[in-house]
């Protein structure tokens, strides 16, 4: 052990809690050491603070440099791995790696879903501590503060959009549905009112009029602080709203195709280019295009294209629900239930199963619009729980097999067993414990996906049919983004390839054609990160011969938390150079696909594939 490594590892990620500190609290750490994560303030957005946390990743990369590899242990390299990438290519609550330092501008603080606007109230109701009377406090801090940020947010994007950094207008027409949204609610109603009180009821040491004080003043900001500014906000993005553009991509921006291959380095963590990426993203939605369709004959559907076999799938689950309060509870029910039976059955296929606290809540009605399905993991010290955010009016607008799939992706075997596993990882340092690369934990959650039906937890093939044309959206999306990007794609361009090639109405393809444009690259994450997963399993399988124990591949991919897929391949190939190109993950998918499905099993363990 490398006693002055450690030390600047932890140093590193103290000083990166003070800048940015809902970082380390999205994923639960609220203590580095023995020094708190500051709660009161969020993250500012003026420049003299990018430049601050610019210098700090400076600082940080130039200090590294100063350790000998030979001078570590097998912990300590891996470490020295994920920093420099870290340090390069974070893209992460308003870090931007060093490699991007250039793009500061590029980022719109107001994106519909992701954008300050949603982030800030749905960060204090779903990420902040509501341990003990400071927290709350806190709380009240941060609401204050929101304010102030929306508008340096609001003066920052019309002063980009008269420099040629314009959004497209329908992302422009999203936010401002937003900030109205935010607003339409009464006082008594808006989350960030009703969390508040709810959870200070639990906090014996408040009386009762020190807490009715408290909630009285949530409820004074939000009516006389908090929501002008929503409406000033939004009266302000009208009124330039004939200065966006309809073109989607990238491109359009000021040095915006160097903007896009940097955040392809981030989402991917690979060095593929936008070119590569498409042209993978053509050929293996046609090659998966092709099993979709084999797939929907064998269940003896008659089907020419690929829209018919989502048609018969669709009528053969059932179709969509009413969007009734009923109707919501028991989704929320039979997720609790999906979860719990996929836990016991994960316990044969992993040596380890996360500890920490888990929930499953309805997203507020005022994001279900643009906000997808999520998860947030549980605190590192258990005061917070785990928790997956279901869109209940999506869910109910799809057909109810769908509900197994986002549990798989979201829970068990997905991102609950992986990030949740990663922050018990006593051997890791914080850092390491909270940091997120797209590609890996969406890649291992879109890999989760696979595991029941291949070890034979769910052996119904309409289910699997479901699966993989979620995994043609993911593959779809990879030419889509990169169209969209790089290839100078419209709107209309995009959606048209989208639903010719994956069957998906008008509405779901406009969606996910507005998310690329919204959050550039980030969709080409979870199917270079599946093809990675994939890859690895191969390969890790033809080392170790058929009988090999599922659990040791799940146990190396998992147990060095997440990593860049480069890093990770050292890792699970301890230390092999492995194929990391684009033709080698291709040769795996080739490979997986002409193999009956007993021998892709392979014989990993009778209890894993025997029901």
């Amino acid at each position: 052990m490398n006693l002055a490594f450690d030390d600047f590892t932890d140093q590193f990620c103290l000083d990166i809690a003070r800048l940015v500190p809902e970082f380390p609290t999205q994923m639960g750490l609220f203590q580095v050491g023995d020094e708190p994560v500051p709660q009161h303030y969020f993250s500012r957005i003026d420049a003299e603070s990018v430049k601050q946390r610019q210098q700090l990743l400076q600082s940080g990369a130039d200090e590294l440099q100063q350790f000998s590899l030979s001078e570590l242990d097998d912990t300590e390299r891996v470490t020295a791995g994920f920093l420099a990438f870290f340090t390069q290519y974070i893209h992460e609550r308003g870090l931007i790696g060093l490699a991007g330092s250039e793009f500061d501008r590029h980022e719109n603080l107001l994106r519909p879903a992701v954008g300050l606007q949603c982030e800030l109230p749905l960060f204090l109701t779903d990420l902040h501590p509501m341990r003990h009377a400071q927290d709350a406090e806190d709380y009240i801090s941060r609401l204050r503060s929101i304010p102030a940020l929306l508008r340096q947010a609001g003066d920052q994007c019309i002063n980009n959009m008269q420099q040629g950094f314009c959004p497209p207008v329908y992302l422009q027409d999203a936010t401002i549905k937003e900030l109205d949204g935010f607003t339409a609610q009464s006082i008594t109603e808006n989350v960030v009112y009703t969390t508040f009180c709810q959870k200070t009821l639990a906090m014996a040491e408040l009386k009762v009029a020190t807490r009715e004080q408290m909630c009285q003043e949530v409820a004074s900001l939000l009516q006389a602080e908090t929501g002008p500014a929503y409406q000033d906000l939004s009266a302000l993005l009208v009124g330039h709203r004939d200065e966006s553009v309809t073109e989607p991509g990238a491109w359009r921006l000021p040095d915006g195709e160097a903007w896009y291959e940097f955040l392809l380095r981030c989402a991917t963590t690979t060095s593929l280019g936008a070119a590569e990426i498409h042209d993978l993203g053509l050929v293996e939605t046609e090659r998966l295009e092709g099993r979709i369709i084999d797939a929907s004959r064998e269940l003896r559907y008659t089907v020419n294209s690929i829209a018919d076999c989502h048609q018969l799938l669709d009528a053969d689950l059932g179709g969509s629900l009413e969007d009734t309060e009923e109707n919501r509870q028991a989704i929320l029910t039979r997720a609790r239930e999906l979860v719990d039976e996929m836990r016991i059955e994960c316990g044969q296929l992993f040596h380890q199963l996360p500890q920490g606290p888990l929930d499953i809540k309805a997203m507020p009605r005022f994001a279900e619009s643009n906000r997808n399905q999520s998860y947030q993991p549980p605190s590192l010290d258990g005061s917070r729980p785990g928790f997956m955010e279901l869109s209940l009016g999506q869910i109910l607008a799809e057909p109810g097999f769908e509900l197994p799939i986002l549990v798989y992706h979201e829970i068990y075997p997905g991102h609950h067993l992986q990030i949740a596993t990663a922050g018990e990882l006593a051997h890791l340092p914080d850092l390491r414990k909270i940091t997120t690369f797209d590609a890996y934990i969406e890649g291992w959650a879109k890999y989760a996906e696979t595991i029941p039906h291949q070890h034979g937890i769910n052996s119904d093939p309409r289910l699997n049919l479901s699966r993989m044309r979620r995994e043609l959206i993911s593959t779809a999306n990879l030419a889509m983004d990169t169209g969209i990007h790089h290839k100078r794609w419209t709107l209309e361009q995009a959606m048209n390839f989208f639903m010719a090639h994956t069957g998906v109405s008008e509405n779901f393809a406009r969606f996910l054609a507005h998310r690329s444009a919204s959050v550039p690259a980030q969709m080409c994450a979870y199917k270079i990160g599946m093809m990675k997963m994939l890859a690895l399993k191969e390969r890790w399988f033809d080392r170790h011969g058929t009988g090999a124990d599922i659990r040791d591949f799940h146990g190396r991919v998992l147990g060095s938390g997440a990593l860049p897929l480069d890093l990770l391949e050292q890792v699970v190939n301890g230390g092999a150079e492995g194929g990391s190109t684009t033709a080698g993950m291709q040769e795996v998918e080739q490979r997986r696909e002409q193999l009956p499905r007993e021998a892709r099993l392979h014989n990993a363990g009778q209890a894993c594939s025997k029901r």
